[in-house]
């Protein structure tokens, strides 16, 4: 396939672009509000990559939505970091936007610090109608003032994007946040001139494009990125009709180009679209847009392929395509793509677990992608050239050993695998069996393929023994055997089916009344498989919830799912035995039975050193990485592996 299309020149107003791939805004956590070294190098490795337009993310357009870690653009003391980036991009060979945004009550790390003085340290909204769960605070009601004080600061700041040298600016209309809340029926309750009627609800919207164009100038382009719908929990959130309607009335006041997502605070998951969802997500609403309006439109959502970028240009749902967590992956995507290297791309799998879970757990640092250790620590993770070549020996071909062995061979060492099953990628193997995650096995393949070509050889049913590790004569080992089940003394326990085998599909269980011991990610995943073969599903977690290693945008998900399917989950529940017929628990302080016609152990796993102390009589310099140090995440495994093959 030569994706002709995808990689053609478009036009956004009076802006070339080279392709129609754009990078869109996505937080990263990666700003600092000064040099923004960090950010502009990230965003540049896509530039590099062959992209043809990228935004950065959200940029605050006014002090009252000021957060803490996000990009600030209403003072001119910001310009330098946004000029860095801007040159970066462009040194790169790509163009660049900024996207400006208030969040309104979707602010939930505020820098109260920030707000003007004159105002009082609260978030502000259209109306005094709080969030969802994510948002601690309760939003005070904007004076008829103040929003005009904030129209101003978004024209104001699309000058600034202008002067820093950016080549277009994105309004976020999208999402939940503030233009969004005053077009909401639901969110929108003002009585003056921007509340009641659809019109009047449009109005913050319209003044804000009328007052961007007017500051620019007609040859500057100004996309909008809208909802197709809200994805609201409550009666009067926008859907597509809603929004086709808006749209239309916010390009009379001089929009170029319109950028359709979906989704708010109360689902947020359709924002950045999880693995259960379909690919192509968002293209039929795409399509709505471009037929109704003549403007072009960029569609994003699970466009995580260059065939299906394809398919959404050449049947006319949108004129450009959005990927971005699929260069998170891959920051090569256009590259490979042209270069016809498909079967070298990393695609993303919509896990969630590097590119949105780092704004809820900030140990992560910032952006990432389980198989892009280099993603957004383009510096620091950069590959060079090992002064002193080695004899590598990697033993396992999970995730860590793949990409262990990729790098290694890359700086020059040579490199080979030893793996002891038939076939390559580790646990990815189970976990690829799971419901809606057959890619994670692709990507094991990638890695696999990126591995050997880089100079790696791959030994297959090829146990590590101490004459083989003999033969290689290795300067250094890689212990990267992964994990395997944890059985913990509990008096039955060998009536158990182990998660692993369920979820695999090497073990059927036959019984209707299913316990499931362990509410984890495994669990959660033996569970689902259960219930869809019809089974009854009780969970039993000793923790005081379930899902607590589950991506924080998938949660919802994942409770949704419980709860169609009836699963009846036991919290802070300690299980005593296994008997016939049923499982002995303690809880609230005493003794009960549930009754179990069959029991599913899903109680973590625990490392598989067992080549540990063969590697340590060899008398060679070694590492152990991965889970066969503490069972973790693909995450952590792969960043640690990435960080030791820099270090030989």
């Amino acid at each position: 396939m030569d994706y002709q299309l995808m990689l053609s020149p478009g036009r956004i107003g009076s802006m070339e672009l080279k392709n129609r791939v754009v990078f869109p805004a996505m937080d990263a956590g990666l700003a600092d509000n000064k040099g923004n070294e960090k950010l502009a190098r990230y965003m540049a490795r896509r530039a590099e990559g062959g992209c043809g337009l990228l935004f950065v993310e959200v940029s605050a357009v006014h002090p009252s939505t000021s957060a803490v870690g996000e990009p600030r653009l209403y003072d001119d003391k910001y310009l330098p970091g946004y000029t860095a980036i801007a040159d970066a991009v462009h040194a790169a060979g790509g163009k660049v936007g900024v996207q400006l945004w208030h969040a309104g009550r979707q602010l939930f790390a505020p820098d109260f610090d920030e707000f003007p003085d004159s105002w009082p340290r609260e978030i502000v909204s259209c109306s005094a109608i709080p969030c969802s769960e994510v948002v601690p605070y309760h939003p005070r009601e904007l004076t008829t003032g103040e929003v005009y004080e904030i129209i101003e600061a978004y024209g104001d700041a699309a000058v600034r994007a202008q002067k820093a040298g950016f080549d277009c600016v994105e309004i976020h209309g999208a999402h939940g946040y503030l233009i969004d809340q005053f077009l909401n029926e639901y969110t929108n309750h003002r009585s003056d001139e921007f509340g009641g009627s659809f019109e009047a609800r449009c109005r913050f919207g319209e003044l804000v494009v009328e007052n961007v164009r007017s500051k620019v100038g007609p040859d500057f382009p100004v996309i909008m990125r809208l909802n197709a719908f809200e994805g609201a929990l409550q009666p009067g959130g926008i859907e597509i009709e809603d929004a086709v309607r808006a749209a239309k009335r916010f390009a009379s006041h001089g929009l170029d180009a319109l950028d359709i997502s979906q989704g708010s605070y109360d689902i947020e998951d359709i924002q950045v679209p999880a693995y259960y969802y379909p690919e192509k997500f968002n293209a039929a609403n795409a399509a709505v847009f471009k037929r109704e309006l003549s403007l072009p439109v960029i569609c994003a959502g699970r466009l995580n392929s260059p065939e299906l970028c394809e398919e959404v240009l050449t049947d006319g749902q949108a004129d450009f395509v959005a990927v971005g967590r699929g260069q998170l992956a891959d920051p090569d995507f256009v590259l490979k793509a042209a270069e016809g290297r498909t079967d070298e791309l990393m695609r993303c799998i919509g896990c969630e677990q590097g590119c949105v879970q780092h704004i809820f757990d900030p140990s992560l640092g910032g952006i990432g992608c389980v198989y892009n250790a280099a993603c957004g620590r383009e510096d620091e993770a950069a590959i060079i050239s090992a002064e002193k070549p080695k004899r590598v020996l990697v033993i396992g071909a999970g995730p860590a050993g793949l990409e262990l062995a990729r790098v290694a061979a890359l700086r020059g060492h040579t490199v080979e695998v030893l793996e002891r099953s038939g076939r390559i990628g580790g646990q990815l193997n189970i976990a690829c069996k799971a419901p809606h995650k057959q890619l994670m096995l692709d990507n094991a393949n990638v890695m696999a393929t990126l591995a050997q070509r880089a100079g790696a050889k791959i030994h297959l049913q090829t146990e590590a023994t101490a004459a083989r590790i003999k033969a290689f004569s290795p300067d250094f080992i890689a212990v990267a055997t992964g994990a395997r089940p944890s059985v913990p003394p509990i008096p039955g326990i060998e009536r158990a089916h182990d998660a692993w085998k369920v979820i695999e599909g090497l073990d059927f269980v036959r019984e209707q009344d299913v316990v499931v011991l362990g509410g984890g990610l495994v669990g959660l995943e033996a569970t689902e498989i259960l219930c869809e073969q019809g089974k009854h599903v009780t969970i039993i977690e000793m923790a005081d919830a379930v899902a607590r290693d589950v991506a924080s945008y998938t949660q919802q998900h994942t409770r949704w799912m419980l709860q169609d399917y009836g699963v009846e989950i036991r919290t802070g529940t300690t299980v005593l035995s296994l008997d016939e017929g049923s499982v002995r628990v303690r809880f609230d302080g005493r003794e009960h039975r549930i009754v179990a016609d069959a029991v599913v152990c899903a109680l973590g796993s625990r490392p598989n050193n067992d080549l540990l102390d063969l590697v340590k009589g060899t008398g060679v310099p070694f590492a152990a990485v991965g889970d066969v140090v503490r069972p973790g995440k693909i995450l952590t495994a792969v960043r640690e592996a990435n960080k030791l093959a820099r270090s030989l």
